[in-house]
């Protein structure tokens, strides 16, 4: 019976870079290696604020401060969007805002959404039947 001689060996400093590691994904000083072994960006629960004055397509994140003087214009949200995917839209100009359901439906409703001056919504989609949900 023969007798395995177990031996200990250590890691160098350095020695395990990122091309190394067996992960999904693209690593950056703004992602992070999940238990998954993805990179995964780093970031909070929204992007930052935007201020915009004319038609804009959102992404999931975004948070919109509409400020038109005078011209309506649309904020359409986002394309084939994930349950609990959200968007914040709020109405700090004198412009009337249209929320584009981009098609899905708002509410339950095959309909556009209005913003008035001074209103503002959450929204969060939640499936095809609802859509996205102001909460």
């Amino acid at each position: 019976m023969a007798l395995t001689k177990l031996v200990s060996r250590a890691i160098t400093d350095a020695a395990v870079t990122i091309p190394k590691l067996a992960a999904t994904g693209t690593a950056s000083a703004t992602t992070f290696l999940r238990g998954d072994n993805a990179w995964v960006a780093v970031g909070g629960a929204y992007n930052d604020f935007l201020i915009k004055d004319a038609t804009f397509t959102c992404a999931a994140k975004d948070q919109i401060v509409c400020n038109a003087p005078s011209t309506a214009f649309t904020i359409t949200l986002p394309a084939s969007p994930s349950p609990t995917q959200s968007v914040i839209i709020a109405n700090a100009g004198a412009a009337l805002v249209t929320v584009g359901r981009n098609g899905s439906k708002i509410g339950s409703l095959d309909e556009d959404g209005t913003l008035p001056q001074g209103n503002s919504v959450q929204l969060v989609y939640v499936d095809s039947t609802i859509g996205w949900f102001a909460i």
